[in-house]
Formats: C-alpha cells, sequence, structure tokens
C-alpha cells in the first residue's frame, strides 16, 4: 500500500527544476505555489540534532529496528540536506522532503521523495497510519502565521497525528507543544484521545501516537 494520496500535478514551467527528484506516486511530481520561506534552508542531520538536543539519529535507528521500511517526513525540509543525511546514513528508510518552496539542490539528492506543496495541503499527500516519524526543526512554528490562528494551527497538528502510525510521533519545538496544551511543566506528559505530548525541555517537544 503507497504511503502517498492522489495530489495537483505540476505546472509544467516546474518540470525543470524537480526533474530528476523522486516523486511521491507513480511518476507525477506534485506541484503547488509557495506562500513562505522557512528560516534556515540548509541545515544538516548534525545541525538538527544539535538545536533540538533531541538524538533523531538514535529514534530513527530504534525505529530501523522494529519497522523494515520505516518512513521518516521533513516537514520544512529546506534545500534537503538533513533529510539526504538520513536516507544516506539509514538506507532501509523511505524519506520525504515537504515543503512550500523547490530547491535545485533536491535534484542532487538521492533515495528522497520531495514534496513541493503548501502546508494546508500536507495530508492529501500521506494515508493516514502511513509515517513513522515527522521531525520540523523550525517550520512548524510558523502554521499559525501561515493558517491565522493558534486554533487552527493546533487543528492542523491534530490532523498530522493520523498520519502517523500507531507509535509512530512528531518532533517539533517547545513552542508547538505549549501551543497545543498551554503553558504547564517541562517533562509532564499530557494525554489527548489518540496522542500524548511532552514538552521535554526549551527547545523540543514529542508527540506520540496512541492509538
Amino acid at each position: 500500500m503507497p504511503v502517498y494520496r492522489k495530489g495537483k500535478k505540476r505546472v509544467e514551467a516546474e518540470k525543470k527544476i524537480i526533474r530528476s527528484a523522486r516523486p511521491v506516486g507513480s511518476g507525477d511530481t506534485r506541484f503547488f505555489t509557495a506562500k513562505q520561506e522557512w528560516s534556515t534552508v540548509n541545515s544538516s542531520l548534525k545541525d538538527i540534532e544539535k538545536h533540538f538536543g533531541f538524538p533523531l539519529s538514535k529514534a530513527i535507528k530504534s525505529i530501523s529496528k522494529k519497522r523494515k521500511n520505516p518512513v521518516i517526513v521533513d516537514w520544512g525540509c529546506g534545500k534537503g540536506r538533513a533529510i539526504s543525511d538520513i536516507a544516506k546514513k539509514f538506507r532501509n528508510t523511505k524519506c520525504y522532503g515537504f515543503s512550500d518552496n523547490s530547491y535545485f539542490e533536491w535534484n542532487k539528492a538521492k533515495n528522497v521523495s520531495f514534496i513541493h506543496a503548501t502546508a494546508h495541503d500536507f495530508s492529501r499527500y500521506f494515508k493516514d497510519g502511513s509515517i513513522d516519524l515527522i521531525y520540523s526543526r523550525l517550520g512548524l512554528d510558523y502554521l499559525a502565521s501561515s493558517f491565522g490562528s493558534r486554533d487552527s494551527a493546533n487543528d492542523y497538528i491534530r490532523e498530522m497525528v493520523r498520519k502517523l502510525r500507531v507509535g509512530g510521533m512528531i518532533v517539533c519545538s517547545s513552542s508547538v507543544g505549549y501551543d497545543l496544551i498551554g503553558s504547564h511543566p517541562k517533562g509532564i506528559i499530557v494525554k489527548e484521545e489518540n496522542f500524548t505530548i511532552n514538552v521535554i525541555n526549551d527547545m523540543y517537544t514529542i508527540i506520540v501516537r496512541t492509538k
């Protein structure tokens, strides 16, 4: 069963820029008009781990032992450096970079599928229960400005949880966690209907789908 869902075809003018990037689908590269650019576009896997203080490599290694081909998504991937590092390091993973801007560097990436779309259209590309791990260094911090309100941004995060497999996780900044559940002591696990939220420290939050 494929991970992706049906999306819109890209316009012909964009063919050259992402021709050699591997599309998420049976042959059509997907395209949506970009609306904003993330603050950091060229972070390596090492940069991501340093910024979060979260052992992303260790988490993926653990997932890889449990699943044959785990699905990893970099939400707000920029030039795709970090997700390319993951694809190189963990060859059994299925790696996807998601961004509302496209970059020439995507053409050079191996074993990574890039999705050029707005945040609003993320859910059309992934089936419910199909993703093992989504990480976002800074991208999800911009949801409120993209959607117009914190409530809408929080609803979007809840929709993202549906795309996770049971036990799958979203790793994002601490501010996203605080917005979801309000201010509370760090390290306290807050349970919602089908997921838990744990603001680990001032740097990152882990959201885990429970059912």
